[in-house]
């Protein structure tokens, strides 16, 4: 629903969303709603004070 708003009423050609690797349920839901994984930002945020690398997701009319 809010990726049908954010291209058919927003008119938005691309939503991305920020993730740590280590919500393997994130991204397993963000799948499910037609994200699809486009890349890496190796030790870019914390996880329980450690580094952590961020994997960034995007989404497209053509994908979604």
């Amino acid at each position: 629903m809010t990726l049908r708003w954010a291209f058919e009423y927003a008119a938005l050609r691309m939503v991305w969303l920020k993730v740590l690797e280590a919500n393997a349920a994130g991204m397993t839901a963000y799948q499910k709603a037609g994200f699809q994984d486009a890349g890496r930002l190796r030790q870019s945020g914390y996880w329980w004070a450690a580094l952590a690398t961020r994997s960034s997701w995007t989404s497209s009319p053509t994908t979604s």
